[in-house]
């Protein structure tokens, strides 16, 4: 059974009671613990009287709370002036409880209350990415980088550069994100800092929730991280 199938049908016989007033202000009456907090990729739609995210591995579509607009506001900016609400794929992270019982959202299989994005893009990642080959990857333009972290190592590729490969990485929490290093980064190893702060493509435009900096000796690169399934 999919893992968002599981929670729609726990959501039957939980205790949460949701009701809608205007806006985008859902109120949610809890007689129980609160939902676990979920990663969730999938496609986010918005439009009049629309606030929706279809999950990848679900056909149900939840109704979105954001109050922070913090999905919404990159999706504005990134869809456009789409006639018909577009489909942008999105990874949250988020709560999902019931739906409201009336409003709107009432329709919906769920709800949806996001916490904080990660991720929002017109193209480029999306439901049939290997997520779970990697724990992330980060990017930069000009010149292009790309590098991918996996349980135990770290791979570099540059354009015009053999791809590098460091094994046996190690990875500690900082304050605001992590550090993952391996080898002397001083002497032929790499570090590689992620930090949990938003995060913009230069050229496509894409929104990460993370920023990553890499050192590489005397070099350094910057530019955003997008976080898989892999360990």
């Amino acid at each position: 059974m999919q893992p968002m199938t599981r929670i729609l049908l726990a959501l039957a016989a939980a205790p949460y009671f949701v009701s809608c007033t205007p806006g985008d202000r859902t109120q949610v009456s809890d007689h129980s613990q609160p939902p676990e907090p979920l990663m969730l990729r999938g496609f986010a739609r918005y439009g009049h009287e629309v606030r929706a995210f279809t999950p990848c591995d679900s056909a149900s579509t939840l109704w979105v709370v954001d109050s922070a607009q913090a999905l919404w506001t990159p999706w504005r900016e990134l869809a456009g002036d789409a006639g018909e609400p577009a489909e942008l794929f999105a990874v949250v992270e988020g709560r999902v409880a019931a739906a409201p019982t009336d409003g709107f959202g009432a329709d919906y299989a769920a709800t949806l209350f996001v916490d904080r994005v990660l991720y929002v893009a017109r193209e480029g990642y999306g439901c049939a990415a290997p997520w779970d080959r990697f724990a992330f990857r980060a990017f930069g333009n000009e010149p292009f980088w790309s590098l991918t972290i996996a349980a135990d190592s770290i791979t570099l590729i540059r354009p015009g550069e053999t791809e590098r490969t460091w094994h046996g990485s190690q990875r500690v929490p900082v304050p605001g994100g992590l550090m993952i290093t391996a080898g002397n980064p001083a002497s032929g190893g790499v570090a590689v800092r992620l930090t949990a702060e938003p995060c913009r493509d230069t050229m496509a435009g894409s929104y990460f929730g993370h920023s990553a900096a890499v050192r590489l000796g005397e070099d350094s690169l910057v530019g955003c991280a997008l976080a898989g399934s892999g360990r």
